[in-house]
């Protein structure tokens, strides 16, 4: 279970981790890279949001991407607008390496690699 105390990446560091970047792309050209941290992370309009998109397509907290237990998981937050994954309407779906979640009228590729704590850095 997850522990809400528990510093960010505390728990699995000693096992190696899932980490996750979410690649926001614009008509096929890499716009910016967001680096996803352990445990819960929001996007949306909202200024409070981890991943802040200020157009008024977005829900102030949109949706929420969840790392944990070597896993990623796309929370839908918002049911009038919707989250897409891989172009299909969700309210919540484990994430895999190279799906595409949109969020209004933005595009995020999800880049997801397993880093072994074991590898001196």
């Amino acid at each position: 279970m997850h522990d809400p105390n528990a510093m960010p990446g505390a728990s699995s560091e000693a096992m190696g981790s899932l980490q996750a970047d979410l690649v926001m792309q614009s008509g096929g050209a890499v716009d910016r890279v967001f680096a996803l941290r352990e445990g819960r992370t929001t996007i949306g309009r909202d200024g409070r949001c981890d991943v802040r998109i200020a157009l008024p397509r977005i829900s102030p907290r949109h949706c929420e991407i969840v790392l944990e237990n070597k896993r990623a998981t796309l929370l839908s937050r918002d049911e009038d607008l919707g989250t897409l994954l891989n172009g299909q309407v969700i309210s919540e779906a484990p994430l895999a390496h190279d799906d595409e979640v949109s969020v209004g009228p933005v595009t995020f590729r999800v880049v997801l690699k397993e880093s072994n704590s074991d590898v001196p850095a």
